[in-house]
């Protein structure tokens, strides 16, 4: 009886693994050391795609604020002027103190 019981379970998890390519996939790389689908996993329905490693965001400009002088500011042409800049970018966060 036991035999017959072990058979049934076996048959069972069979069945669902071809049913679920996801159940035969828990736990095995579907893609080989060079990032190609593997043969078995072709089968399965899974596609080249489902080995593409994820895309990196893409890299964007900062944003960076004169706040002085004040807009519309004047001085006299021989008047030393320093500017004070914020900046902040979406990948690297503030940074105002390294803007020269």
């Amino acid at each position: 009886m036991v035999g017959r019981y072990c058979l049934a379970v076996i048959a069972i998890a069979l069945v669902l693994s071809v049913i679920n390519p996801a159940a035969l996939a828990a736990g095995k790389d579907i893609c080989d050391d060079r990032g190609k689908l593997k043969g078995w996993a072709r089968k399965q329905g899974y596609t080249q795609a489902d080995c593409a490693p994820p895309q990196e965001p893409a890299n964007t400009a900062p944003t960076v604020t004169i706040t002085s002088p004040a807009t519309g500011s004047s001085v006299d042409e021989s008047t030393p002027l320093t500017f004070v800049v914020s900046a902040i970018d979406t990948e690297d966060g503030e940074l105002s103190s390294k803007a020269q």
